[in-house]
This record gives C-alpha cells, sequence and structure tokens, in this order.
C-alpha cells in the first residue's frame, strides 16, 4: 500500500497566544510541524494559523507534540485545503468588513443546536448562519460586545474555535495554489 498523497492543509490551534498565556513563537511551532514531517509550513498572525503539506495527519498528534516540546496542549483543528475552502465559500456574509465576520469552525458536527437560545443571545444588528462545518456571525458592531459570540458555547454544543474574515481570506490565499 502507498503513503497517503500530500496535501495542502490548514492547522488551527485554540488557545495560544492569548493575552500572554499559552505562548508559542511562530518559529517553534513551524519546527514542531517540520519534526513531523510536514513540508513548505507557513504560518499567519500569532494566534495559531498554520498552513502546511502533509500526508493525513491527526490533531491529537500535533497537539501530542506541542504539549512535548512547550508544554501546552492546544486544541488543534485540521482541514484539508478543499474543506477550508468549503467552509469559507459557504459564508453568507463574505461580502461584509472582513474584521466584523467570524467563523467558527466545528470539530465536529454539532451535538445539539438550540435556536432559541442563538435569538435570546442575539442583538438586533447581529446576523449568523448555521452550517455544516462552522458557525458564521455577522457582527457589525463587534465581536468584543457580542453576547452572542461569548455566549455561543451555550448555545451550540461543539468543540470549535473561531477566525475573522480577514484570516479566513488570509489562509485562502495561502493554500493557492493547492
Amino acid at each position: 500500500m502507498s503513503p497517503p498523497s500530500s496535501k495542502t492543509r490548514v492547522a488551527l490551534l485554540r488557545g495560544i497566544n492569548m493575552g500572554g498565556h499559552n505562548v508559542i513563537r511562530m518559529a517553534d511551532l513551524k519546527a514542531v510541524f517540520g519534526d513531523l514531517g510536514c513540508r513548505e509550513v507557513r504560518t499567519y498572525i500569532q494566534s495559531g494559523n498554520v498552513v502546511f503539506q502533509s500526508g493525513r495527519i491527526d490533531d491529537r498528534v500535533i497537539t501530542e507534540a506541542i504539549r512535548k516540546r512547550h508544554g501546552i496542549s492546544p486544541a488543534v483543528f485540521v482541514l484539508d485545503g478543499a474543506r477550508f475552502r468549503a467552509v469559507a465559500e459557504a459564508n453568507p456574509f463574505r461580502k461584509e468588513a472582513g474584521n466584523r465576520v467570524h467563523v467558527f469552525f466545528f470539530h465536529a458536527a454539532p451535538e445539539n443546536v438550540d435556536a432559541a437560545k442563538l435569538e435570546e443571545l442575539r442583538i438586533p444588528s447581529e446576523q449568523y448562519h448555521v452550517g455544516d462545518h462552522a458557525f458564521y456571525l455577522f457582527a457589525p458592531d463587534g465581536v468584543a460586545r457580542s453576547k452572542l459570540a461569548m455566549g455561543l458555547h451555550r448555545a451550540i454544543k461543539a468543540n470549535m474555535t473561531a477566525r475573522n474574515l480577514n484570516t479566513v481570506n488570509k489562509l485562502l490565499q495561502m493554500l493557492e495554489p493547492d
């Protein structure tokens, strides 16, 4: 049996370099991926966005490698390029200001979506869409003021991590050509 083909993938790490906690320099993060046999490893900003090439690689393997090297265990979401593009293209708010739109990537399909809770948390200016692989939020007053963004975990039972549209678009550019 031949080894799995190499594909371009995106890893989204949750909870690193936030407020001085769980600090990992991007050069060190790149080294972890390199040690795992990944190629063409590139990072974007300090919040844990990695574009790389590899055969199939498991989220847990990356988390364990980071734990061994840095003593922290961030949640890692690995998406192949096609899945990342599909999530980005399904965003109904792609035309809005990039810092006002947030994509919450699901690690797996949500166990439960409480539509009533979503509506309870939403303020009138906000719009949202629940997709198969992500939750999309347009928060024109800013995500920092959004009760929906802050309380999303109470309405959707899923492991998730968020990126603003500017970051999603930059990662899409980094995927080209796949």
